[in-house]
């Protein structure tokens, strides 16, 4: 059983995060890969069109003029075609990126709410509908209102670095901003509050217990940034030994002893998709450990209300 709402200190938020995917992690990713298993699929062809191109390209230079030509061809000679394209691929893209930024926040929302009783997909797209404008707004307040201020702030902390003192501020600052801005989009969804409500509460909840919190949010981003590390450099070395172990059996070594074939060039796109996944993999789990962070500390300050009773795992 998995309670949602109590008080925790820096190794209950870890532990509380791994619990809530040990109760509802198999769910909880088989809705997110199901929703993006399209746009993923879409993804990878295009990764390989490029990678293909690009390839093709470096051993032979002329082919980028043909190339270029034919593009500007088909686009000339179908310019309604491609703009349509263009926009309903943008609106798509919006759509989807905004969905998956708020899929973390409504799937906890849709846990507290339901007391972790079955979550299917249709509750989750409504649940997008009915927040689509608070999603919106949120996102257009980051982009108009926090960009320009960060911007400001990582301006004045790369000064800073080059006297040595901003680079123990920026391993503070990260951390801190990102649950600064979490917890106010867990504020701005979960409650009935404006943007700049969210942000003061935000405010009020992250130094309520600013230690712990950032303790933890720091932890969760090394461990994530360390797991896709060891996982690109292992596809890095073993790009490296495959194309050595080619190169070798040619006594001059060239660039064109070694011949990317389309095989080679699908695992590099295999290899490409399965880093973005694991990198949205361990988005959505660090902004999980944001929502437990979020009801602990709504809890303390009762805020919200404390859900004092057990969730049980029974979305398998």
């Amino acid at each position: 059983m998995f309670l949602l709402f109590k008080k925790r200190e820096i190794s209950d938020y870890i532990s509380d995060t791994l619990n809530f995917f040990k109760f509802f992690g198999k769910h909880f990713f088989k809705n997110y890969f199901i929703i993006n298993s399209g746009f993923l699929l879409l993804l990878g062809a295009v990764l390989y069109w490029l990678l293909l191109i690009d390839f093709n390209v470096i051993y032979d230079a002329n082919l980028w003029d043909s190339h270029l030509e034919y593009m500007i061809s088909c686009f000339s000679s179908s310019t309604v075609f491609f703009w349509s394209c263009v926009g309903i691929g943008s609106l798509l893209f919006l759509l989807l990126s905004l969905f998956n930024l708020s899929y973390p926040v409504l799937y906890f929302k849709l846990v507290s709410e339901n007391n972790g009783s079955h979550i299917t997909l249709n509750d989750l797209f409504s649940s997008f509908q009915q927040n689509f404008l608070k999603i919106l707004k949120f996102s257009m307040g980051f982009i108009f209102i926090l960009c320009p201020i960060i911007m400001l702030l990582a301006l004045v902390l790369f000064i800073l670095c080059l006297i040595i003192i901003g680079f123990p501020l920026f391993v503070i600052t990260v951390p801190t901003l990102f649950t600064f801005i979490s917890l106010s989009f867990y504020a701005y969804l979960l409650e009935e509050k404006g943007f700049f409500e969210s942000l003061k509460h935000a405010y009020d909840l992250l130094i309520e217990d600013f230690w712990s919190v950032l303790c933890t949010t720091f932890i969760m981003m090394v461990i994530a940034h360390i797991v896709q590390g060891f996982v690109t450099m292992g596809f890095y070395f073993s790009a490296v030994i495959i194309f050595v172990t080619a190169a070798i059996g040619d006594s001059i070594f060239h660039a064109k002893s070694f011949q990317f074939s389309s095989t080679m060039i699908f695992f590099m796109t295999a290899a490409f998709m399965i880093l973005i996944t694991l990198g949205t993999i361990f988005s959505n789990i660090i902004m999980i450990s944001q929502g437990i962070i979020y009801s602990s500390l709504g809890e303390k300050s009762e805020k919200i209300p404390v859900q004092t009773e057990l969730i049980e795992n029974s979305n398998e």
